[in-house]
């Protein structure tokens, strides 16, 4: 099968297609035929080799841990209700394949209102979120919520899961992205280019989630966080700067979390972030792991095959 993928570590152009054997299916896998996948700034950090202290790949090495596609075969062990599906897969790699073995643990249907664009770039930001507020954080009815880059894929679905589970959640991102935030039910928006973050919200959060760009905005998340609350960071643990407990975020499996965001969806009570949506093609991909860098266009990069 065709894939895209890279054989050494570097620049966006290292991106190629490669091809390579079709995976063998195991007894408690799917096989997909790739629909489309999306594109996160891990996959951009693993090509330019930004995780060898963690994380050491074996080349050719297929990225995407974002996919949806229908299912062709099954393993023994598999419900065969699943057979010709079209379902969300969270796999750990692989996902930039034209075609994806995966566990059916890991898999879920696709819910018939949702764009295959939205469903390419679901899995991995639905994960995230969940397991930092749920798994994680385990936050309480009546909390407040401070969310750092709350327009952005894990800040705008980690305020919903608040919502939903009755926390006061306030907003903190660009002021031009002011209304996107109202729109997510957000109840109070502070726009960091035109107030003092950490003089507006001193101590007022129970919990403070940062998910802004590589975590950059921990220096003020630290001040606006009471004292004994919880610190959720997606990157680097910041330094301790006060008296508050550090959650790196814990993850667990992978079907309660898309369950559960895939029910708030069907329910309304899930706004989705905007794709932004190409053909699956070696040129267009090298173009999005570019724009990844500059962070220029707003929304999910997504990569549908025709």
């Amino acid at each position: 099968m065709n894939a895209f993928g890279f054989n050494s570590y570097g620049p966006p152009t290292v991106l190629e297609i490669l091809r390579v054997p079709q995976p063998e299916l195991k007894a408690n896998q799917v096989l997909l035929k790739n629909l489309g996948f999306g594109l996160n700034p891990y996959d951009a950090a693993l090509r330019a080799g930004d995780h060898l202290a963690d994380r050491t790949l074996n080349f050719p090495f297929i990225p995407g841990s974002d996919a949806v596609g229908q299912v062709i075969q099954i393993g023994s062990e598999v419900d065969n209700q699943l057979l010709n599906q079209v379902v969300i897969a969270h796999p750990f790699s692989g996902g930039y394949g034209e075609e994806l073995v995966i566990s059916a643990k890991k898999i879920i249907s696709k819910p018939v209102s949702m764009s295959l664009a939205e469903a390419a770039g679901f899995s991995t930001v639905a994960t995230i979120a969940y397991h930092a507020l749920i798994t994680t954080a385990q936050i309480k009815k009546g909390e407040t919520l401070i969310i750092q880059g709350a327009s952005g894929s894990v800040g705008s679905l980690a305020a919903q899961i608040a919502k939903a589970n009755g926390l006061y959640v306030i907003g903190v991102g660009n002021s031009r992205n002011r209304q996107m935030m109202r729109e997510l039910g957000i109840d109070e928006v502070v726009a960091y280019d035109q107030e003092d973050v950490a003089q507006v919200l001193a101590k007022r959060g129970d919990v403070v989630l940062d998910a802004s760009l590589q975590g950059r905005a921990s220096h003020v998340g630290l001040r606006v966080l009471n004292d004994g609350g919880r610190y959720l960071f997606l990157n680097q643990a910041p330094d301790l700067a006060n008296a508050v407990t550090l959650l790196p975020i814990v993850y667990g499996k992978d079907l309660p979390a898309l369950s559960y965001l895939c029910n708030l969806y069907s329910n309304g009570q899930l706004k989705l972030p905007e794709t932004i949506s190409h053909k699956a093609t070696l040129e267009n991909l090298i173009a999005g792991h570019q724009a990844l860098l500059t962070k220029k266009e707003r929304g999910k990069l997504v990569f549908l095959y025709e």
